[in-house]
């Protein structure tokens, strides 16, 4: 494999610059790649199943687990951005503060979220194909995730590259994650070393995309740092009151409450 001669990246670059449609259906299909339970059959036009902790995800033809695109695009809608706690791991949607906030906002909503992952796709997503698509999106809230997430969409096997690329077997891992399950190499330490500077400045660009496209749209945008939102008196404070979520590592429902009341302050502030 000639990592080098640029033939898959131009074969990426004329797919996007030439077929738009096909190239969200990509997009999807990465969203997709994190957001489906492992089990799952097609009920209504959504991707039903259930985890281990036996908590219920109802996932649209977008990846998203929420309302059907079509159902709420000239509606008032907010968009909540983020991993595992925006995707609402272990919790069902009511109890999600983008469901919270939504109900406070009196709107429809999109929960744009990738368990385990960063931003690098969803925030590529709500500029590409979410703003410009919408009529009346009220607000776009990010709830960051945890520091040294890498996205890396990868073919599941080298061979892949040699299909057209919607037929291609592709997924997101992060770069972490695969580094932490396996056996170090030398290739390993050298990616370790570069993890944290990396991540920060992906994250950075993340934010400022998701700043400037919502700029573009005249469409607010609140971002509310998780590392540093921990760290609140408000949190610290109710901290003895948080409950977990069904599978045991995620926060429950009275997080998502303290995050919604946060935005929604921020909101109304503004």
């Amino acid at each position: 494999m000639d990592l080098n001669n640029g033939k898959q990246y131009r074969q990426l670059r004329q797919f996007r610059d030439e077929q738009p449609a096909e190239w969200e259906q990509h997009l999807v299909k990465l969203i997709r790649s994190r957001t489906l339970p492992v089990e799952h059959k097609l009920v209504d036009g959504y991707s039903v199943g259930t985890d281990t902790s036996g908590t219920e995800y109802r996932i649209n033809s977008h990846g998203c687990r929420s309302k059907d695109f079509a159902e709420i695009k000239h509606k008032p809608c907010i968009v909540g951005i983020g991993c595992s706690i925006t995707y609402g791991t272990g919790l069902d949607p009511e109890e999600i503060w983008i469901h919270k906030l939504a109900e406070l906002m009196n709107t429809e909503y999109i929960c744009l979220a990738m368990p385990g992952s960063g931003l690098t796709v969803t925030s590529l997503y709500a500029a590409e194909h979410i703003l410009p698509v919408f009529d009346n999106i009220q607000a776009v809230f990010t709830y960051t995730p945890p520091p040294n997430r890498i996205d890396m969409p990868q073919l599941t096997d080298f061979d892949e590259s040699s299909y057209p690329i919607l037929d291609q077997d592709i997924r997101v891992k992060s770069l972490i994650n695969i580094i932490e399950q396996e056996p170090y190499t030398a290739t390993d330490t050298e990616l370790l070393r570069a993890v944290e500077h990396t991540a920060f400045i992906q994250y950075e660009k993340d934010r400022l995309l998701l700043e400037l496209a919502t700029e573009r749209h005249n469409v607010p945008n609140f971002v509310l740092d998780s590392q540093q939102f921990d760290q609140t008196d408000l949190v610290k404070h109710n901290q003895h009151t948080y409950t977990r979520a069904r599978d045991g590592d995620h926060d429950g429902a009275e997080l998502h409450t303290d995050i919604a009341n946060t935005f929604y302050t921020a909101f109304t502030d503004k």
